[in-house]
């Protein structure tokens, strides 16, 4: 992790500018090709959700604009690495939060994914929610009874710091003239980041699956 110095930073208009928003968040949603990812996974008796949590994940670590975020103290910080902190429904019909570490590798990725989603699953109700002062995380809920469009991700615009991780989401994937393609919709605070990185976030997560043999090998 390393400190940005906003004085020198290329952002410096654009963070100043968007900062001072009441609401500095943008979304963009993008119909995804899945269809080799689901081949793939049902091959292999793969959970097509935790194979697409790594996929996005490992993808978007990869563009540095998505590991830059605002701390609690008021710093604009770049984390080497982030890690996804998606939500899981537990056996009470509950959605709780369940962070897991970005391993090297897709095979030790799933494995932890997995042990930790089952153990969210038959958990106590937690205390409280997503209560954490982390901020290298990517927040990320699957929503997979709808096929939807677009989606709106709730922000406590009071927090700043909070309100600069991105939120990833997606719904279930449908067919559609032979192909099955989803929904997957980034929101990101504008003050770190405009439309080009998270349009390359998108490119670069569909290069993935339409290479996914050899991506998650």
């Amino acid at each position: 992790m390393k400190e940005i110095d906003i004085n020198t930073w290329k952002r410096k208009a654009l963070y100043e500018c968007f900062s001072a928003y009441d609401h500095p968040v943008f979304n963009i949603a993008v119909r995804t090709d899945v269809t080799n990812l689901v081949e793939f996974c049902k091959k292999r008796e793969l959970s097509f959700f935790t194979a697409f949590l790594y996929v996005v994940s490992e993808r978007l670590n990869g563009i540095e604009d998505f590991r830059i975020r605002i701390m609690p103290d008021g710093k604009v910080v770049l984390f080497d690495k982030i890690d996804p902190s998606f939500v899981v429904m537990n056996d009470c019909g509950v959605i709780v939060t369940c962070p897991t570490p970005m391993e090297d590798g897709f095979s030790r990725f799933y494995k932890t994914a997995r042990d930790n989603i089952e153990k969210a699953r038959k958990g106590n109700l937690p205390p409280s929610f997503n209560k954490t002062d982390r901020r290298d995380l990517f927040y990320i809920s699957c929503m997979p009874w709808a096929d939807f469009c677009a989606v709106g991700n709730p922000y406590n615009m009071k927090d700043a710091s909070a309100t600069s991780i991105p939120r990833l989401t997606w719904g279930r994937y449908s067919s559609e003239n032979g192909r099955l393609l989803m929904t997957l919709d980034i929101s990101v605070h504008h003050a770190l980041m405009d439309g080009l990185p998270v349009t390359q976030g998108f490119n670069a997560v569909q290069a993935a699956l339409d290479d996914i043999e050899n991506f998650l090998k």
